[in-house]
């Protein structure tokens, strides 16, 4: 599904993000990495969907090398690939229904993405996530009232707008408190259960990660650690 080869990020200050990871992820696999803030998982996870450009390296995903893709190329890439963030990235003034409708965006056209035409198929499909997430009582209200846990299940349900194959995590309970986090980690693992859509989740807890992730990936200052060494960290 996904295989990660030589994989390096150096930005143009100089810092060193990745160096030479290599992995491979098999479909509906749920991959948590660990590692401590600047160990390199949001770039990681940046450049596999190529938010960030690798300065080496390559990415496949499904068999294609993505790397080398023009903007149509990268934009059908990126509809099949959901990312839900630390920080929520809604727009506050926006209703939480047209934060939702936003997944859709990859499949519009520029003009129709501008004007906001949505079609009513799209219209009932975000509904109905936001129904099975707990907040079709939200749908009209601006997404700047929500608490944090109700924020992120906006985050989720915009993802799954997308009908990913694979759904991009970074730290999504890292602004939560224990409980909020833990359901927001099971809400993940029953879309990759159910769905059986690849998930690749960032996180700093060691217990979130063991317990909800199929298999954990280690960051330390950018490299991968090999199973062997993690007994010391």
């Amino acid at each position: 599904m996904i295989r990660i080869e030589n994989l390096s990020k150096i930005y143009s200050d100089g810092t060193v993000a990745l160096k030479n990871i290599s992995f491979q992820i098999a479909r509906g696999e749920f991959i948590t990495v660990l590692g401590k803030s600047g160990a390199g998982k949001s770039t990681l996870l940046r450049c596999i969907n190529r938010l960030v450009q690798p300065s080496s390296g390559k990415v496949y995903i499904s068999g294609e090398e993505v790397l080398g893709n023009n903007p149509k190329q990268l934009k059908k890439m990126r509809r099949k690939m959901g990312m839900i963030f630390q920080n929520y990235n809604l727009v506050k003034e926006s209703s939480v229904l047209t934060n939702v409708l936003a997944g859709r965006l990859g499949y519009l056209s520029s003009g129709a993405s501008l004007l906001g035409r949505w079609s009513e198929n799209d219209i009932q499909s975000a509904l109905g996530h936001l129904s099975d997430l707990g907040l079709a009582e939200k749908s009209h209200s601006p997404a700047g009232t929500l608490s944090g846990g109700q924020s992120q299940r906006v985050g989720i349900a915009r993802a799954l707008m997308q009908e990913p194959e694979i759904i991009l995590a970074d730290e999504p309970v890292a602004s939560l408190d224990p409980e909020t986090a833990r359901s927001i980690m099971e809400i993940l693992r029953d879309i990759n259960q159910k769905k059986g859509t690849t998930l690749i989740c960032n996180l700093h807890q060691p217990a979130l990660a063991e317990e909800f992730g199929t298999r954990t990936l280690i960051l330390e200052n950018g490299e991968l650690i090999p199973d062997e060494k993690r007994k010391n960290l």
